[in-house]
């Protein structure tokens, strides 16, 4: 019995051992096509969002879902395979065992179970809040790196470099503590579980010998459930991990889960149809009220401009001149009234809406420049293979570009 024992054992620990080699590999593989997946996902269903979705949302929380905690979803999904497999192999040790001794291996699975149900309920509550606050303060770090890099010029004249820093060191002592803090509750169990376990070996000892067993047969026994609880505990303790390190990133997970299931248009590419706007542009009674506002934007606007017209739009800060380009140039809907070109109405049609955007350039007030050469800055969204230069030149001449282009080193192949 002690041979066929041992035997049965060492099968089933190399088992064990293959199996996690292999969930290894075969997790970190298809844990990362499931994250790249995911993340592109996020990020065309956020891309295709309207624009009052970017103007109500902020761009570092975005970035975020995007970055931080894809990562942390992925970190996840290589939890959720982990826990499968310690589960797994825990399974086949504890049949081995109850072959071996029903009761006592029913006394050290209800003594484990309980101990590990204490401590997890104590640990999620902490995790809920952590996982929470992990979430906020990693956006909050890209939103003041974002906004410390973009001022860079206003920062050196104003010398107010600690101002920055005393920020962004409070939310990264936030941030990491937190991550210590589920790092700690993760793996703490591991140490008092040996020491229940090393309890309950000694007690076994003690029982059986009180018993008068044959000493054989103690040490026997005493040293079977000793290798087998070597292995064992480690893989108990690596269920809990698992469960602990996808707990702790639940607030990022459901953000992320959040984003993917998002309903988005697909919008296609659409090329300009030749002679679309002919006549003139027309505001016809058109109002306009934000989200979460009582006030009215814009109320009752009426404008007509013919093609060739040269018009300037003057107004008090917040009067609302953006908002009221952004509506000519069909980025937002009013909330009443129509945008007309040549008596069409616009917004009636998703169609007329992308034949309508192919008309329009727009020149911002915040320059915006991609970290790459003019070519690609002047052809903004158009793949290198598909870059017409002649129309590059046509373009950069227009804007009085061309000359300064042509007198820097690469020319339009200049980097920015």
């Amino acid at each position: 019995l002690v041979i066929l024992t041992s035997i049965l054992i060492i099968i089933i620990i190399s088992s064990g051992t293959f199996i996690r080699l292999l969930n290894l590999k075969l997790s970190n593989i298809i844990s990362a096509k499931i994250a790249i997946d995911i993340s592109t996902a996020c990020y065309k269903n956020n891309l295709q969002e309207d624009y009052l979705f970017f103007k109500s949302n902020n761009s570092s929380d975005l970035i975020n879902t995007n970055t931080f905690r894809i990562e942390q979803t992925m970190a996840g999904i290589i939890a959720l395979f982990n826990l499968i497999t310690s589960l797994i192999i825990s399974t086949f040790i504890f049949i081995t065992l109850l072959i071996i001794n029903m009761n006592v291996t029913f006394i050290i699975l209800l003594v484990i179970s309980i101990s590990y149900l204490v401590i997890s309920s104590y640990s999620r509550k902490k995790y809920k809040i952590n996982s929470q606050i992990i979430s906020n303060q990693s956006s909050k770090q890209i939103k003041i790196l974002q906004e410390s890099f973009g001022s860079i010029r206003d920062i050196i004249l104003n010398n107010s470099y600690m101002f920055f820093i005393e920020i962004y060191t409070n939310i990264e002592k936030k941030l990491k503590f937190k991550i210590v803090d589920n790092s700690f509750l993760a793996t703490f169990p591991k140490y008092p579980i040996e020491l229940i376990g090393i309890i309950i070996l000694l007690t076994l000892g003690m029982i059986l010998k009180i018993q008068n067993f044959d000493s054989v047969f103690i040490l026997t026994t005493i040293g079977t459930f000793a290798f087998a609880a070597q292995k064992l505990l480690p893989t108990i303790q690596n269920i809990y991990f698992s469960w602990s390190s996808i707990n702790s990133r639940m607030k990022d997970i459901e953000k992320v889960y959040e984003t993917i299931s998002k309903e988005t248009k697909f919008i296609k590419r659409t090329a300009r149809q030749k002679n679309f706007f002919q006549n003139f542009i027309k505001l016809d009674n058109v109002s306009f009220t934000y989200k979460n506002s009582n006030k009215s934007t814009l109320k009752n606007i009426n404008l007509e401009i013919k093609k060739g017209e040269r018009i300037g739009i003057v107004g008090k800060t917040g009067s609302g001149k953006s908002t009221l380009m952004s509506i000519m140039m069909a980025l937002v809907k009013p909330t009443s009234g129509r945008l007309l070109v040549d008596g069409k109405d616009i917004n009636k049609k998703d169609d007329l809406i992308f034949k309508w955007r192919t008309e329009i350039s727009n020149v911002p007030q915040e320059l915006f420049l991609i970290d790459d050469d003019f070519s690609k800055n002047i052809a903004f969204g158009i793949s290198e293979q598909n870059i017409d230069i002649e129309k590059i030149m046509t373009a950069s001449k227009k804007a009085n570009t061309h000359e300064f282009i042509s007198n820097t080193k690469n020319k339009y192949r200049t980097l920015v």
